[in-house]
């Protein structure tokens, strides 16, 4: 007998078996080690596929009811400092004016900042030196030091417009009324006590001939949020009419378009202790 065919065929005897078994799963989990470690990363850096639907077992969310409250501007006004555009430096001993610009001196607890009964758009920014400016067409600008507690822009009639660009207002609140509220695209906003912002628009009357109204109320976060508080986004639109047609109108009409909206944009971002998104018609 050929010995070097014996030889050749020694591995297929039991013993043989069972080395070469041996041999071929340690060849396989070791190709299996490779093979998982490769497909690690690919897996942390895949991004799913939006357009399908995900779905998940075993999967546990955890979620802890928050409430949260809307804040009451006339509570803090006795106390604040009350800043109104439409009016020059005189209203405050703090103030001072150069053409259309005031200044607020020093640092204050709490600042609400009055627009005017006209339509108005306003920016809310950061000077290159750190302090703060609202911007106000056809109004007074404001520059100051963030406060410690509470900044409030309010709008007090007309349509109002208030655009947040990147803004620091350190351990502070940000509480905004207007009827339309925007946090810019590529804005960072950082108020750790919490960010309010809150638009409401109302139209009330009785006519007495046929009319229609239009009411909007929007908020819109395209930029990103980061607070330790909550993140409040409210729309309210109300419409009120009550008509009563003249004696010489054969026909009469009420037309009305009421709408509310908030949006978390597609390019937001938020860091809260919790996020309420409301939007109600009337």
């Amino acid at each position: 007998m050929d010995t070097s065919l014996a030889k050749r065929f020694k591995r297929w005897s039991p013993r043989g078996r069972r080395l070469a078994y041996a041999r071929s799963r340690a060849q396989v989990e070791r190709l299996e080690d490779r093979v998982l470690l490769s497909a690690e990363p690919m897996l942390q850096q895949t991004r799913p596929d939006t357009a399908k639907d995900v779905s998940a077992d075993n999967v546990t969310l955890n979620t802890v009811e928050r409430k949260t409250v809307e804040v009451d501007l006339a509570q803090f006004e006795p106390s604040a400092t009350v800043i109104d555009l439409s009016k020059g430096a005189s209203q405050n001993s703090r103030l001072s004016g150069a053409g259309d610009l005031l200044a607020l001196s020093g640092q204050v607890q709490n600042l609400i900042v009055d627009l005017s009964a006209t339509d108005n758009k306003v920016t809310l920014a950061t000077e290159p030196d750190g302090r703060l400016r609202v911007m106000a067409d056809s109004l007074y600008d404001l520059v100051f030091a963030k406060p410690t507690g509470l900044l409030a822009i309010r709008g007090l009639g007309g349509a109002d417009q208030v655009v947040v660009k990147t803004a620091d207002l350190g351990a502070a609140m940000l509480v905004v009324e207007s009827e339309t509220i925007e946090v810019s695209e590529g804005a960072v906003l950082q108020a750790e006590a919490g960010v309010h912002l809150i638009a409401e628009a109302s139209v009330n009357g009785s006519p007495t001939t046929s009319t229609s109204a239009t009411v909007a109320a929007s908020v819109s976060v395209n930029g990103t949020v980061k607070t330790a508080g909550d993140l409040m986004l409210l729309a309210n639109a109300a419409l009120g009419f009550t008509g009563k047609p003249a004696a010489s109108l054969a026909d009469f009409s009420l037309g009305a378009d009421v709408q509310a909206s908030t949006v978390l944009g597609a390019k937001a971002s938020v860091t809260a202790a919790g996020v309420f998104v409301v939007a109600v018609t009337d």
